[in-house]
């Protein structure tokens, strides 16, 4: 999926902006008359990061393993060419695999 293909240089920088944002949310609780708002983004912002770092994580491994009649089956999540697991890059597209 392309949503979590990014660099981890991009991800801090998302944490970076997600907890500024949770900042100001929490800044704006404090206000003498807080918005609904900003009790949802307080919430809301935090738990998207955290799920979206998991899934970041899940993504970056690089392999699916699917089991084929009780077999390991191993793909490479760009071109889906059957790698062995003894093998530490693609043979056909070149990317480094985590096994």
């Amino acid at each position: 999926m392309k949503v979590y293909n990014v660099t981890k240089g991009q991800l801090i920088t998302i944490w970076v902006f997600g907890l500024i944002a949770t900042f100001v949310a929490l800044v704006e609780l404090d206000s003498y008359n807080p918005s609904g708002w900003a009790t949802v983004f307080l919430i809301l912002i935090p738990a998207t990061l955290v799920f979206y770092t998991i899934g970041w994580r899940v993504y970056k491994k690089n392999i699916i393993i699917e089991v084929d009649n009780g077999k390991n089956i191993n793909h490479c999540t760009d071109c889906g060419e059957n790698i062995s697991v003894e093998s530490k890059f693609c043979k056909t597209c070149g990317k480094k695999l985590y096994v």
